[in-house]
């Protein structure tokens, strides 16, 4: 993986500033299907929902984890597929539920707990990484390409 951008401090305040930049980044690089990678806590459905609300979405945005995807409509019409894979006990079950059609679509994809299927991963999909830095309030986001 190639490291296409980073950064530290990233909190509250400047998370939608942020948000910004790693859609404005996967729009340059034609990244579509985005993993996010981070532990427990870490902020991966916090990031989802500001890049949601980046993109005009105004539905509520939360975490999939019961239903698996959730479908969200930007302000220009394109869909967003949010996908949170904790609870997903065989990669079978993703392929019972379409997502490998999803993830070949063309639309947005942005996956929590990209590791429970990585195969499933088209080429030139992007990971996203969410680490917690020094305090409980900031982390350190990384965008990695294939």
């Amino acid at each position: 993986m190639e490291l296409r951008w980073r950064r530290e401090r990233v909190n509250l305040v400047t998370l939608p500033e942020v948000a910004a930049d790693v859609l404005r980044i996967c729009d340059e690089g034609g990244i579509r299907v985005l993993a996010l990678d981070g532990a427990m806590g870490a902020g991966k459905t916090t990031f989802v929902r500001a890049m949601a609300q980046e993109l005009g979405v105004r539905d509520e945005v939360a975490s999939p984890t019961f239903g698996l995807i959730n479908v969200y409509s930007a302000a220009d019409g394109a869909r967003i597929h949010h996908m949170d894979w904790y609870r997903v006990s065989d990669e079978r079950e993703l392929w019972d539920a379409g997502v490998p059609e999803l993830l070949d679509s063309g639309d947005r994809c942005w996956v929590e707990w990209p590791e429970r299927a990585e195969g499933l991963f088209p080429a030139g999909a992007g990971v996203l990484r969410i680490d917690v830095a020094g305090s409980d309030e900031e982390r350190v986001v990384s965008l990695f390409s294939a």
